[in-house]
């Protein structure tokens, strides 16, 4: 093989292997392209699908809008047996409204109705206690005690409608109602020191002295100022001992000198006291003996 030859081929090679590098760039570009219209179609695909997705949400919403509003306000067709049965239930439900509201007002107007008769009735009470008190002082008890048990019949919540029939009864000498009463009193206002103290006026009455001289004490515990209770307990104190034996110059002065009961019948001169009053009591019987003999 002569130059020009190898020359010749040795071009040819060159030309061959410039067209596969041409072929191979275009290849190349080609699948480039290929790969950017890949790209775009699969962009273009997704936003088909994005879209179709945001056109069923949107349609969901709307379908889930429409029914809420057939809910809220369905159409009903007001000739079909269905609408007018559904009215029938509806309408009472309307009327027990209106009832309960109706009986509601009755039942306002009839507690203002009784917080008026109420109030006569105390008014009425207060009347007829002034007129026992009116008859107190005239000296006319007994139609004062009716009076009273008629305020307490009006009103009986009204503790001195009963403290002042119990005082009636006392000055009636009917102790133990006057008792009653007095404990009524205090039931009702256990701070009321008149209370006590016609309490303390019964049991003195019912020849119970240590109670009577219990009541009267409480009324100095409500009322340090009470001379009467005082006076009182002193007159309890006394009677006490007169009861047991002594007299009542004896009780005076034994309880000047030991200031209670129980300190003077501990004290050892009162069995020698009432030892000779036991004497003294006997020589009178004889004595009252022996003038019936005489006398027959």
């Amino acid at each position: 093989m002569d130059f020009e030859s190898a020359e010749a081929i040795h071009g040819c090679r060159n030309e061959i292997m410039h067209k596969k590098d041409l072929n191979l760039q275009e290849e190349e570009m080609n699948s480039d392209d290929d790969l950017l219209e890949d790209g775009q179609s699969r962009q273009k695909a997704e936003k088909r699908r994005a879209k179709k997705k945001r056109q069923r949400e949107r349609k969901k919403l709307e379908k889930k809008k429409h029914l809420e509003e057939n809910e809220q306000e369905p159409e009903w067709d007001v000739n079909s047996a269905f609408v007018a049965n559904a009215a029938s239930h509806i309408r009472p439900k309307s009327r027990n409204k209106l009832d309960k509201k109706h009986s509601a007002n009755k039942e306002n107007e009839e507690k203002v109705h009784e917080d008026d008769c109420t109030d006569l009735m105390i008014q009425r009470a207060r009347h007829l206690a002034e007129q026992g008190i009116n008859s107190v002082n005239d000296g006319n008890y007994t139609k004062a005690i009716e009076l009273f048990s008629e305020a307490i019949r009006l009103d009986p919540k009204d503790y001195r409608y009963f403290g002042n029939r119990s005082y009636c009864y006392d000055l009636l000498e009917l102790y133990p109602k006057a008792l009653v009463d007095a404990d009524v009193s205090i039931q009702l206002s256990a701070d009321w020191p008149k209370g006590y103290f016609r309490k303390g006026r019964a049991l003195k009455g019912c020849n119970r002295y240590a109670e009577a001289e219990d009541a009267f004490k409480m009324v100095l515990k409500l009322d340090e100022e009470c001379e009467e209770a005082l006076i009182e307990i002193d007159t309890c104190q006394v009677l006490q001992l007169m009861a047991h034996g002594f007299t009542q110059g004896q009780s005076f002065h034994l309880l000047e000198e030991y200031g209670s009961v129980p300190a003077v019948m501990e004290a050892p001169i009162s069995a020698k006291v009432l030892q000779e009053n036991m004497k003294l009591d006997e020589t009178g019987e004889e004595e009252l003996l022996f003038l019936n003999e005489l006398s027959e």
